[in-house]
């Protein structure tokens, strides 16, 4: 009985135990697959914002800057990147590059029935420094 225990309690910890890996979402699926780029940003200040299941989504409107979430929830400001592969923690300010395309409402808060944000396409991003500002 203890050996079973004990195997149990083993097979347990192996379980919970994994290797960390590098946060993967793709926010958009197969919407908008055929989306036409309105707006080319290059260089472009935002912010990454953690959006509930969605994963991070970027705003790039400088009054969201100071404040926890963001507070214009238009498709103006809110880019919603289809190839997030990078691990940058909410909050963080980056200076990013990439392709907005007229595939908007994709994000929406729970009970509401608005959308917001565009499709996104990240060709490059870094984080915001003091000798890139």
């Amino acid at each position: 009985m203890k050996y079973l225990m004990n195997l149990t309690v083993l097979c347990l910890l192996l379980i919970s135990t994994g290797c960390a890996q590098e946060e993967t979402v793709d926010n958009c699926g197969e919407a908008c697959s055929d989306g036409v780029t309105i707006e080319t940003l290059v260089n472009r200040e935002a912010k990454v914002i953690k959006f509930y299941d969605k994963g991070f989504i970027l705003t790039t409107n400088k009054d969201d800057f100071e404040h926890e979430f963001f507070i214009h929830a238009e498709d103006d400001y809110i880019l919603v990147p289809c190839n997030w592969i990078y691990s940058y923690p909410h909050n963080t300010k980056v200076i990013v590059s990439g392709k907005k395309t007229d595939c908007c409402k994709m994000l929406t808060f729970p009970n509401e029935r608005r959308g917001f944000g565009c499709k996104f396409e990240i060709t490059s991003i870094k984080p915001l420094t003091v000798d890139n500002e």
